[in-house]
Order: structure tokens, then C-alpha cells, then sequence
């Protein structure tokens, strides 16, 4: 299945971020246990990351995954240098905004001791792959998508990356390898 998938920058196409988000938000209640907390929040989400959304349209290292096979898109990841201001975001449940900010929170003290060394530093803020992707097809994209993030970050010069998800599959592996990639 890797050898179909090929991936394309948001820059290629400002339609690619938006659509990125749409599939993030679509299959967010189906990801785990965290994430089914929030099942009514999927238009207050797609409202809360809108303006990342438009900030990363023209990116060149945020992107979209296609499948030739099933001639369709399948994931993508919101990436980008995290010293980027991102803007404003706000949502109407108390309960997910405070789950945001702890996400956040942990971030920024793993990034700020990354940073210590002066590292350029590459975020990973959201990976997706399509709802109707089964348990193989799923492990296969997360795991091409995450390939990508790597090539991605050495292409533009980033010394490490740096996640904070929730993904089951990204934390086996986190616990496999270490908190963040480094070169």
C-alpha cells in the first residue's frame, strides 16, 4: 500500500489544509478513549482549528496523503516550526479547552528543554487518516505519514520533532523509542 500512497504540500493546493482538518474532525470521536469524550464538539473542533487551518494553507511542510489505488486522499499532518505564532483559539466547552491547554502545557515544557540546546524545533500537531481506513490500512498510513514528518523535518533543517498525541499506535512507539525524533 505505501508504494500507492504520494504525498502533496498544502502550498500545492490551499484546499489541502481545510481538507485535512475535515477528515481530523470527522474521525476524532472514533480515535480513543480521550478523544470519544468530545463526539458533540466536531463542528465547535472544525471552528477551534479553522484559523491553524488557514494559517498552514500555503505550507510547504504541512501536507495531505493521496492513495493512487483508491484514487482519494487518506491522512495528512499539520506540521510546522513550533516557534510559528499560531493564533487565537477558543472553544465553547470548558471541559475540552482545558484538555488543550494540558496538551499544550506538557508541550511547551518538552519543546523549551529541547529548545535549551538550541534546537529547531518541528511540531507535529495533528496526524489524520480517513474514517474508512481499517486497522491494517490505518497502521500502514500512520506509520507513512510519520516517514513523511521525518523526511519532511531533515528536508527544511529541523534538529528534532515533537508531538503530543493521543494516537494509541504513536504512543506504543513513543515508548519504543524516546518522547520526541532527534538527528
Amino acid at each position: 500500500m505505501a508504494s500507492n500512497l504520494e504525498t502533496h504540500a498544502f502550498c500545492e493546493n490551499q484546499h489541502f489544509s481545510l481538507m485535512v482538518l475535515k477528515m481530523f474532525v470527522e474521525t476524532f470521536p472514533k480515535k480513543n478513549v480521550i478523544h470519544s469524550a468530545f463526539p458533540q464538539y466536531q463542528h465547535n473542533l472544525l471552528d477551534f482549528y479553522y484559523p491553524l487551518s488557514e494559517l498552514l494553507k500555503n505550507s510547504k511542510e504541512s501536507f495531505i496523503v493521496y492513495d493512487n489505488t483508491k484514487d482519494k486522499y487518506v491522512g495528512g499532518a499539520y506540521i510546522y516550526d513550533d516557534d510559528t505564532v499560531i493564533p487565537a483559539q477558543t472553544l465553547t466547552d470548558e471541559y475540552y479547552q482545558s484538555f488543550e491547554e494540558l496538551i499544550e502545557s506538557d508541550k511547551e515544557a518538552v519543546a523549551k528543554k529541547i529548545k535549551q540546546n538550541n534546537k529547531k524545533l518541528l511540531y507535529s500537531s495533528i496526524l489524520t487518516t480517513n474514517l474508512d481506513a481499517d486497522h491494517i490500512e490505518n497502521l500502514i498510513l500512520v506509520n507513512y505519514i510519520e516517514d513523511q514528518i521525518i523526511k519532511i523535518a531533515k528536508k527544511f533543517g529541523y534538529d528534532a520533532i515533537i508531538t503530543v498525541n493521543t494516537n494509541k499506535l504513536t504512543r506504543v512507539m513513543v515508548i519504543l523509542t524516546t518522547y520526541f525524533y532527534s538527528f
